[in-house]
């Protein structure tokens, strides 16, 4: 009797301890190849500058980080020029959408509505909507006046 009460702990024990991760194991809704952390190549903007020459800046040196798990996306960069953002995302027939930025504070994380902050990561709107390709390690996102170009990290 006392055997069997013992191993009804440890399995109920099991059980609590797997039904606890479901949410870190969650892809991400809509297209989970978009899961993960993914490092800015470039943005090429569809302008160009005085001399009739396409406007690309490179990132491919930098560290900055675009990871996206389950509804939240980081933004990073690892080499601290730019502020840690967090944001919300929705995927729908082959579009992204980023809303609802917040900047990373450990105490409580602001929402915010400063551009400046966020227009170093390639984002321009504070609804921002980019129609997307996934090929295998590598992720395009276009939005009509950039592409944004990632490789999986």
């Amino acid at each position: 009797m006392k055997r069997s009460f013992y191993i009804l702990i440890l399995l109920m024990a099991a059980a609590f301890t797997l039904s606890s991760c479901s949410l870190e194991t969650d892809t991400v809704s809509g297209d989970g190849n978009m899961e993960g952390m993914w490092h800015l190549e470039s943005i090429e903007y569809l302008a160009t500058d005085d001399n009739g020459s396409d406007v690309i800046d490179d990132f491919s040196g930098e560290r900055v980080f675009w990871s996206f798990q389950h509804d939240l996306l980081k933004l990073k960069d690892y080499d601290g020029g730019r502020k840690e953002m967090f944001c919300r995302f929705d995927i729908a027939d082959g579009k992204l959408t980023l809303h609802d930025f917040y900047i990373n504070s450990r105490d409580h994380d602001n929402i915010t509505t400063d551009m400046s902050i966020l227009e170093p990561y390639g984002i321009t709107s504070l609804t921002q909507t980019f129609s997307y390709n996934i090929d295998g390690s590598h992720l395009t996102l276009k939005d009509g006046t950039k592409t944004m170009r990632f490789k999986r990290f």
